[in-house]
């Protein structure tokens, strides 16, 4: 007598994986590379061209995580990630950095909202 319960066939080449999956290097470098053309393209550095609605906190080359937070929390809580994303889109920061802040300025965020 059949089951009622659909058992899919075996096959000899069950691999469940298809195609070979992303290290996490190659995920982290697409993920900075996405994150800079967003803000590339958001900014106007490429494509046309876009007028900003803030001031620049001043964050330079120079700057590491702690010294660029400092700068953040002197402007408002709603331009912060704006800012780090200007910085990415003129060059002022590498996407590792700014990753990172977003990352972390998200996380306070949702600690604030509860």
């Amino acid at each position: 007598m059949d089951e009622p319960v659909y058992k899919r066939p075996l096959t000899k080449n069950s691999n469940p994986v298809r195609y070979p999956l992303p290290s996490l290097e190659q995920v982290k470098i697409n993920q900075e590379k996405e994150l800079l053309d967003l803000a590339q393209v958001r900014y106007g550095i490429r494509g046309t061209e876009v007028t900003l609605s803030f001031q620049p906190v001043g964050i330079s080359v120079d700057m590491d995580e702690n010294a660029i937070f400092r700068q953040l929390m002197a402007a408002p809580m709603h331009e912060r990630a704006d800012q780090v994303l200007y910085a990415l889109a003129t060059g002022q920061t590498d996407a590792t950095i700014a990753n990172r802040i977003l990352a972390s300025l998200s996380l306070i965020a949702r600690m604030k909202a509860k």
